[in-house]
């Protein structure tokens, strides 16, 4: 009896070993230092662009990099919808991202705002964009916020399903403008 426990002993002590040996050997070896990191799904970034939101390096090590801090980092831009980090394992890295549609278009003093269906703001322009306008939301001060305030964002639900339904009917490029007046939504048909 008292063979069989020193024998279990035994058996974990050389376990706990050759498991603290691979850990080792996974955080020093060069093989799992990073060579490339690949973007896939950009079209409005570049890959560069990208990889300095994430902080990833190359020649640091796989296992040691912080992907939750990469993905909240590229997650903080409002053109960024999705993040996901795939590993090449020894040493390869794809960050793949979605990028947020352009739906909508808001007409200020400032220029336009470029925003999405979910109502983030995703860009000013100086030039009015082939996109629909949307007219009768409150929100104010556009370049200070990242999304539409939320008595607006609960009236964009509404545009969207108006959008989808013109969308599903196949003539959404004839439809320019969605006014929203007192609860009631105004469609503005032909493009300018």
């Amino acid at each position: 009896m008292n063979n069989k426990k020193t024998n279990r002993v035994f058996l974990s002590i050389i376990l706990i070993i050759l498991i603290a040996s691979a850990i080792i050997f996974l955080l020093t070896s060069p093989i799992f230092l990073v060579k490339t990191i690949d973007v896939e799904g950009n079209t409005k970034f570049t890959k560069e662009e990208i990889i300095n939101l994430s902080y990833l390096k190359t020649e640091k090590n796989i296992f040691i990099q912080r992907y939750l801090k990469s993905i909240y980092n590229i997650k903080k831009n409002p053109r960024i919808l999705n993040v996901y980090i795939k590993f090449g394992l020894p040493n390869h890295l794809t960050i793949k991202i979605e990028e947020r549609e352009e739906h909508y278009q808001l007409s200020t003093e400032k220029g336009y705002y470029i925003i999405d269906d979910q109502g983030y703001i995703l860009k000013r322009t100086d030039e009015k964009q082939k996109l629909v306008m949307l007219k009768g939301l409150t929100t104010k001060e556009l370049e200070k916020k990242e999304r539409l305030d939320l008595k607006d964002l609960y009236a964009l639900e509404k545009m969207n399903k108006v959008y989808n339904t013109i969308k599903s009917l196949k003539i959404l490029d004839i439809l320019s403008e969605i006014e929203l007046t007192n609860k009631n939504y105004i469609l503005k048909i032909g493009r300018a």
